[in-house]
Parts: C-alpha cells; sequence; structure tokens
C-alpha cells in the first residue's frame, strides 16, 4: 500500500563522538586533545544545531558535515531514521549536494554511480536533483550513511527526498470471485426464504392468531365398528 512519509518519525544523529537526537543535538561534548589546542583533555564543544534534519511529513532529509578542526569527525556522518511501520520501499523528489569532493558513491544508500552527478541541468558536476525510487526488504529502521565523514574529511554534504511516498507490506485481503459468487447467491436464498416466511405469517394471522377455518376441528371421524364383524 501507497502512503505519504509519516511525520512522526524518529531521527539519531551519529559522529565519531557519540549518537546525538534532536532534543540532545546541542549538547556539550568531551572532545578532549582531539581539538585545538590538542594538548587540553578537557576541552569540550557543541555541535552544529543546523545539522539536524527536518522529520516533517512526506519528506527525508539529512545534512552531513565535520568540523574542520576536530579528529575525528565531529558533526554528523550518519542519520538512522525510525518509522512507526514497516516499508518495503521509497519514492519521492530527490536532491544531492556534495562539497568539492562530491561522489554519489558518497551515500551508498540511494545506490548511484558517479555518472548520475552530471545529470543534472540546473547544478554542477556535485549536485543531483531527480525522481529516485527503490524497494527493499521490510523495514522499519533506515540507515544513510556518508562515508567520507568516517575518516574526517574536510568536506560536506546532503540530501533531501521530498513529495516522499513509502511502500507498506500491508496486504488487504480480497474474496477470490467464486467465492464472491457463492457470498451472492446465499443472500438471495436467504431474501427469498425471509419473504415466504413473512407471507404464511401474515395468511395465518386471524383472530387469536388461529387460521381461518381451521377452528373447532378434530379431524374426520370414522364410523363405529360393528361387533361381530369380519377382521
Amino acid at each position: 500500500m501507497l502512503t505519504a512519509m509519516p511525520e512522526q518519525h524518529h531521527i539519531l544523529g551519529e559522529d565519531a563522538f557519540g549518537s546525538f537526537t534532536y532534543e540532545t543535538r546541542n549538547e556539550i561534548v568531551s572532545v578532549g586533545v582531539k581539538a585545538p589546542p590538542y594538548t587540553d583533555h578537557t576541552r569540550t564543544r557543541s555541535r552544529n544545531a543546523w545539522l539536524f534534519p527536518d522529520n516533517g511529513a512526506g519528506q527525508l532529509r539529512g545534512n552531513f558535515d565535520c568540523n574542520t578542526s576536530i579528529y575525528t569527525c565531529f558533526g554528523a556522518f550518519r542519520f538512522t531514521y525510525v518509522l512507526p511501520f514497516e516499508i518495503v520501499g521509497l519514492a519521492g523528489d530527490l536532491s544531492i549536494t556534495h562539497g568539492y569532493s562530491g561522489n554519489a558513491q558518497n551515500i551508498p544508500f540511494f545506490g548511484f554511480d558517479a555518472s548520475y552527478l552530471n545529470q543534472s541541468s540546473s547544478g554542477g558536476p556535485n549536485f543531483y536533483s531527480g525522481f529516485w525510487g527503490a524497494t527493499f526488504p521490510a523495514t522499519s529502521v533506515l540507515t544513510i550513511t556518508w562515508v567520507p565523514g568516517l575518516w574526517s574529511t574536510d568536506d560536506s554534504a546532503g540530501f533531501a527526498l521530498n513529495n516522499l511516498t513509502v511502500l507498506t507490506n500491508q496486504v488487504v485481503a480480497v474474496p477470490a470471485p467464486g467465492a464472491l459468487a457463492l457470498f451472492a447467491t446465499a443472500l438471495g436464498l436467504l431474501g427469498i426464504v425471509g419473504r415466504r416466511a413473512a407471507q404464511s405469517a401474515q395468511a395465518g394471522c386471524g383472530s387469536g392468531g388461529v387460521r381461518p377455518g381451521l377452528a373447532g376441528r378434530s379431524g374426520p371421524r370414522l364410523p363405529p365398528r360393528e361387533a361381530g364383524g369380519a377382521g
């Protein structure tokens, strides 16, 4: 069954320093000597709030980025989307943007090769815009990873799936034609029986509920048998 992407989906971001949600995206994180001046073990930082994608209905989005001065990736290289039900496919209008080292294969979830980056008339070699769709085994969890972020590249990328429709694994049972015909016949027979019962009840309703002409009748009487007659 096709339906719009639900608004009530939960999003979890991830970088080299841990996972975060919309509510915890701005919490202070200990980065220690991974950040300048690279000698202070008590160093803390906060992630960029803009990294967290919107979870509105009919869309799926992600913004990937790593802080240029912190190693390894501090920002977001992966987003996990948890849906309220299982789906077996996605389809919508897809836009992908990359930084200077853009490559469609950097986000393997979409299954693109590098040639797709050059098929958009409105963008450069690091941009793609067009229809996208895919089917997959039933799942309620979608995980989309930006590969360069795994080794903390000084770059960024993003995607947006708008007008998004999902294909669910819900199946509506449809009776076979033979079963429908049998059901219709049964309904017809019930109607005939009901009408005959109603007609009989009307014909048999007299005073006191006794059929006319039967009051006082006890059936035919036989003449008395003569004594001594032949048996």
